[in-house]
């Protein structure tokens, strides 16, 4: 949170706990509704640096800032307690304002609005993706069960005779050829005329 009307500007940087415990010394929600809303902050003092330039809502730029320190010169915490929760009294709440040192002003935690957020949103075309990886699942399951193979023959001269040479390649483990290779023997005799040849 950021105050640029106060003097010096005030930045306040923390976390808000919406059902508040302290266990061990260490602070925690034990609940994500608000149940006991409650925001630590450590309080900064100085310059923004809002006429730098344009700046995130959401950063604060320490750069020319000093942490503040509480009376002891230790880490001062802002801790507020919500005094409402959706416009009804928060019985849990003990401290709901707190005094910066050094009178840089106070913090006061006066009300919580719950509120939730919906989006709705439209993918179209995403009949059209699921039919491509239909599609691509089945060449996929194509390529595992047929069995890719290979075949050649080569026909050359020797000693005024013409031979042909038939071989083949099977891709797969345990596949057996012999058949297709046996087919392709009796087309080329086939389209010979002879047996012999």
């Amino acid at each position: 949170m950021k105050a640029p009307g106060a003097d010096p500007q005030i930045g306040l940087e923390g976390l808000l706990f919406p059902t508040f415990v302290m266990l061990d010394g260490v602070p925690m929600s034990i609940f994500g509704d608000d149940r006991n809303p409650l925001i630590s902050m450590q309080a900064y003092v100085g310059d923004l640096g809002l006429g730098d330039g344009s700046q995130s809502v959401y950063v604060l730029d320490k750069d020319k800032m000093e942490l503040l320190e509480g009376e002891d010169g230790g880490l001062f915490r802002v801790d507020v307690c919500a005094a409402k929760v959706d416009g009804v009294e928060n019985a849990a709440c003990k401290e709901s304002t707190v005094e910066l040192p050094d009178g840089a002003g106070s913090v006061t935690f006066d009300d919580i609005t719950p509120w939730v957020r919906v989006q709705v949103s439209k993918t179209p075309g995403k009949e059209i993706a699921l039919g491509g990886m239909i599609f691509a699942l089945l060449g996929l399951l194509g390529s595992l069960f047929l069995r890719p193979r290979r075949v050649w023959v080569r026909v050359r001269r020797e000693d005024e005779e013409t031979l042909v040479e038939i071989g083949g390649l099977e891709r797969s483990n345990g596949g057996d050829g012999t058949e297709e290779i046996d087919e392709i023997v009796a087309l080329v005799k086939g389209g010979r005329g002879t047996e012999e040849s």
